[in-house]
């Protein structure tokens, strides 16, 4: 939960002590009924989240029975009703724990709002530990944002269980910041930001009433504190690292479009890299060219805005001819319902086999261990070369091939721009690798290293021999790059025999250059820190 203290935070009753008897020491009268309880436990526990971090922050509601009425359903928990909202708030202020503002009955300026009282933060100066208890994690949104309720189908049912599955290895996890356990509920100030109640579980969101737009994952604590200090986050005790899709978005459109896309997107002569970049985004965003235009001289500011402006786009749209027709087309949408499956993809491949990993749209954070980064690095290559796959490019079969391979300690991301046009530049080829020697290997390694590959002065391989080589015998240069790799990663020849479907004997013959295999799969990566 996010708010500030200048705008008022809606009431959803979507948080709860963890224990039923967590607010006896407020010595409040029996409730008439067990729903009546939890109503009141939920409403005292938003106004004490929200009154720990703002004690000035207000929480609004209605005491309309109408409004309650138009939001019973998926989205709301019983317990929020006219009949129980309500007497509860007016109860609870009568006892001196919320200070109310009550409007009058017709009053159509602002609906009523409450906070905690100074005696109820005494009175839990000791807070209780929460739980955050959404109903619903499949969220469907109309184009004015308004949750809209919808059918059941497999594929909802699908998106539910799969969330589920992910959210359970999540809730049995613990999530640091700071060396710091971060519970369901406690408030984090990381920063200039404010975490009113963290919560550690995830939902997704579609819009404009389709299924077929956004779907991204939001709710968690991680995806809100700044992007600096998510350094500092610890899955179990253990220390973290952080691999990321660069430029994915673009890399997607440009597969879309059947072209290659040739350096960093965002690099525009003349232009500051961060201006560019979110002025590419909102080309991509905007359902109108005339919207994104208004978008980016908002950011420019100043005077003659919208003639610098106007100047930039066409600049990107001269830089990235390929793609430009998609501008100004509500392009992101569909985009972000292609990020959020691979998001899917990977969170689901990882949670089977019990590796936490935290999502932040096209990057992941996990373990900074050998074993967890190798995993996540092969789940982010096989999701996007599913992608690619459905797009034209073939597989040569990545499940079985791929060696288990770890990072660097510095970290890598999988490089959007460097991955998929690897696959597009090579992958396409592989239908005529099928023939000759079997086995095929697998070597992943940071595009900004292709050149010196693995980064130390003392072992070199050439881009070109990397990627020049289509087969058969493998030349010196690959020879090394898979000792080194395998030295680097503690692979032992028979876990990459086995991986890359060949006896351990034929492999050796493959390193030692004395027999040949169908092919070498090179996916390029890209160091996942993006300064902007």
């Amino acid at each position: 939960m996010t708010a500030d203290d200048s705008h008022d935070h809606p009431l959803n009753c979507h948080w709860r002590p963890v224990r039923p008897d967590a607010y006896d020491r407020l010595g409040l009268p029996p409730a008439r009924s067990e729903a009546a309880a939890l109503a009141r436990a939920q409403i005292l526990t938003e106004a004490f989240i929200v009154g720990r971090s703002y004690p000035m922050g207000w929480i609004s509601y209605s005491r309309r029975r109408e409004f309650y009425t138009a939001r019973r359903g998926r989205y709301w928990p019983p317990t929020y009703t006219f009949d129980f909202v309500v007497p509860a708030i007016d109860q609870l202020a009568n006892l001196g724990l919320l200070d109310h503002e009550r409007m009058p009955q017709g009053n159509l300026g602002r609906q009523s709002r409450f906070k905690a009282a100074p005696e109820l933060m005494r009175l839990l100066n000791d807070p209780p530990r929460f739980k955050h208890d959404p109903i619903e994690r499949i969220i469907l949104r109309a184009n004015d944002r308004r949750l809209i309720d919808y059918k059941e189908t497999e594929r909802t049912l699908r998106f539910r269980r799969n969330i589920d599955e992910i959210n359970d290895l999540l809730r049995s996890s613990d999530i640091g910041l700071l060396s710091h356990v971060v519970r369901a509920g406690d408030p984090l100030r990381v920063g200039n930001t404010t975490v009113v109640a963290a919560s550690g579980l995830l939902h997704r969101v579609f819009n404009r009433c389709s299924f077929s737009l956004g779907g991204r994952f939001f709710g968690v604590w991680w995806q809100n504190i700044p992007s600096e200090f998510r350094a500092d986050i610890s899955i179990n005790g253990i220390g973290t690292i952080e691999l990321d899709y660069p430029y994915l978005h673009p890399s997607l459109l440009y597969l879309e479009a059947g072209r290659q896309m040739h350096g960093d997107p965002y690099d525009l002569a003349g232009w500051p890299r961060r201006v560019v970049k979110i002025a590419f985004n909102a080309l991509v965003n905007a359902d109108t060219p005339q919207a994104a235009l208004r978008a980016i001289a908002k950011e420019i500011g100043g005077e003659g805005a919208h003639a610098e402006a106007r100047t930039l786009v066409r600049e990107i749209e001269a830089r990235h001819p390929a793609i430009a027709h998609m501008f100004g087309s509500g392009a992101g949408l569909n985009l972000m319902r292609r990020d959020s499956d691979m998001t899917e993809s990977i969170q689901l491949r990882l949670a089977r086999k019990g590796i936490i990993s935290l999502p932040i749209h096209d990057s992941y954070i996990v373990r900074n261990r050998s074993t967890d980064k190798g995993e996540l690095m092969e789940a982010m290559g096989e999701a996007l070369w599913k992608l690619a796959g459905d797009s034209g490019v073939r597989s040569i079969g990545w499940r079985k091939n791929i060696p288990q391979y770890g990072g660097d300690e510095d970290g890598e991301g999988l490089g959007g721009e460097g991955g998929s046009e690897s696959e597009r530049e090579h992958g396409k080829s592989t239908g005529d690798l099928t023939s000759g020697p079997a086995g095929r290997i697998v070597i992943i390694f940071p595009e900004e290293r292709q050149r010196d590959l693995f980064g130390a002065d003392y072992f070199n391989v050439p881009y070109r021999e990397i990627f020049g080589w289509r087969g058969g015998v493998a030349p010196p240069g690959v020879q090394k790059a898979l000792r080194r790799e395998m030295r680097r990663r503690g692979l032992r020849h028979l876990d990459l025999a086995d991986r890359a479907g060949v006896s351990r004997s034929h492999l050796k013959n493959i390193m030692d250059g004395r027999r040949g295999a169908s092919s070498l799969v090179l996916l390029s990566q890209k160091v996942a820190a993006d300064p902007n």
